[in-house]
């Protein structure tokens, strides 16, 4: 099964953000619910992000993964 990119519910934007240890992460999200991070740092970054709790990017919009909707890229 391919992985894709999930989407802001309310944007369509594919960047999200979560702030941990006073660092701001930069993340993408695929359909297996896996964090891809996009901003400087290291690779295990994604392992500190909440995934029930982050914030959208472009938007206003906070939520969990399972209210992301699929990518239209």
């Amino acid at each position: 099964m391919d992985m894709e990119l999930l989407a802001c519910p309310s944007c369509g934007s594919e960047l999200f953000t979560f702030t941990a240890s006073k660092r701001r992460i930069v993340f993408r999200v695929t359909t297996h619910y896996l964090a891809l991070v996009v901003s400087e740092g290291s690779s295990s970054d994604a392992n500190l992000v909440d995934m029930s709790n982050f914030h959208c990017g472009a938007c206003s919009w906070s939520g969990g993964v399972r209210e992301l909707a699929p990518s239209h890229s």
